[in-house]
């Protein structure tokens, strides 16, 4: 399902409704099965009843917002999105029966709670057809009880007379106790098989998450990793550690949405460096295993502006790093300013296209790996360095008046001791 055929789906149903050709509830499953999409990053976006505006959840709340077909996911992609994302429940039901009253439109309470936002307006009359249909419905729901009584009664009188006979002198009185009889044969046991009924697994709405969680091959992943740190580029109030130098740089630093995500646009001139541990200048913290994962975009695609994910580094310019611009990516390790190339590639299509793009580079003992949106796409093995810091670098282009990266989400992960 897309964003257009979910409109005209509504439209559809809307206008069944506002005939009378379409009851309140039957109007409600209709909408939750079809007015509901889900975009490459994981949200979940719904239209609003009465509005017919889009909605879409996001961080734990439900946002107005208008959707774009490019964040559709392509056939047989995975999803991008980052994985602590606060997961939506089910949704509950979003019509309410033309009796009871409703709002409009959705208030501050209402989208701050993580259940979809409008109601059918009140005030609506039922119509002939709707009436109608109710006293079909009081009618075959009583006849249902009937039958169900009548059946009961008939089957008690059938068993009492094949365990006794009949006595006219004994009254027979409905819902007592029937008597049963010794078992006069050894019971027979079924001989085939029991088919065993596979239990149903529920089907809620999926979360939206923030990053996917990548799995590499069990002899390349480490067994255990805590989460270190986990950062949302959404406002200033939102940094933390060392990520609070990126304002107290030469950079320039907003914070505004872009390609439906919030995000920090960081317009720089010169190179600079951020330590996310929160390690101080000259401290080489030992992390010798370790994960980092950022979800980034480049606005301008045929710029040579590159960020590069580093570890055991003690200065930010010697020590492993991934470096990615726009077009491609490459694995190396830098020691007194003589920089060896470990693994290099293509970019992927969403860094090329200035799209978000998802990046992770693991550091444990000897051996590196790296991913992109796609999976695992590179494992290298180095033991010229043993440990150090952490540290991303936003390299200025070579010839350029400089670069613009866009960040949405930052994490760091540690392996378990």
């Amino acid at each position: 399902m897309d964003f257009n055929r979910a409109e005209q789906e509504y439209v559809r149903l809307k206008a069944l409704y506002d005939q009378g050709d379409l009851t309140a509830e039957a109007f409600e499953a209709a909408g939750n099965d079809t007015l509901v999409v889900r975009d490459r990053f994981g949200r979940v976006w719904q239209i609003g009843v009465n509005s017919g505006k889009w909605y879409c959840f996001e961080n734990g709340t439900w946002t107005q917002k208008e959707p774009d077909e490019t964040l559709l996911p392509s056939t047989g992609s995975p999803l991008e999105t980052p994985e602590t994302l606060q997961a939506p429940p089910k949704p509950s039901p979003i019509f309410t029966l033309p009796s009871q009253p409703s709002d409009s439109e959705p208030s501050a309470e209402a989208q701050a709670a993580p259940v979809p936002r409008e109601k059918l307006k009140n005030g609506a009359r039922l119509s002939p057809a709707q009436i109608r249909k109710s006293f079909s419905w009081i009618g075959l729901v009583g006849v249902a009880l009937l039958l169900v009584l009548g059946i009961f009664g008939l089957s008690t009188l059938l068993m009492r007379e094949q365990s006794f006979g009949w006595n006219p002198g004994t009254p027979v009185r409905f819902g007592s106790p029937t008597p049963t009889r010794r078992a006069t044969q050894t019971p027979v046991f079924p001989s085939a098989t029991p088919l065993f009924t596979r239990t149903a697994v529920p089907t809620g709405t999926p979360s939206p998450v923030p990053s996917r969680t990548f799995t590499a091959e069990p002899q390349y992943a480490p067994q255990i990793w805590e989460q270190n740190q986990a950062i949302y580029f959404t406002s200033q109030s939102s940094l933390s550690t060392d990520w609070l130098t990126a304002l107290q740089s030469s950079a320039v630093v907003s914070f505004e949405d872009y390609n439906q995500l919030g995000s920090m646009k960081i317009l720089y001139e010169d190179d600079f460096l951020v330590f996310p541990s929160g390690t101080a200048a000259g401290e080489a913290e030992e992390d010798s295993a370790v994960q980092q994962e950022v979800v980034f975009a480049f606005p301008q695609p045929g710029s040579g502006t590159a960020l590069t994910l580093m570890c055991r580094t003690p200065d930010g310019k010697n020590g492993y790093g991934l470096r990615v611009t726009p077009s491609r990516w490459k694995l190396f390790k830098s020691l007194d300013g003589v920089e060896t190339g470990l693994a290099e590639g293509t970019a992927g299509l969403p860094l090329q296209q200035g799209d978000w793009s998802t990046m992770r580079l693991s550091c444990a003992g000897n051996q590196f790996n790296v991913w992109d949106e796609t999976g695992i796409i590179a494992t290298v093995e180095d033991s010229s360095l043993t440990a150090g810091r952490v540290a991303v670098h936003f390299e200025a282009p070579a010839q350029e008046p400089g670069g613009e990266v866009r960040l949405y989400f930052y994490r760091l992960l540690r392996l378990e001791k």
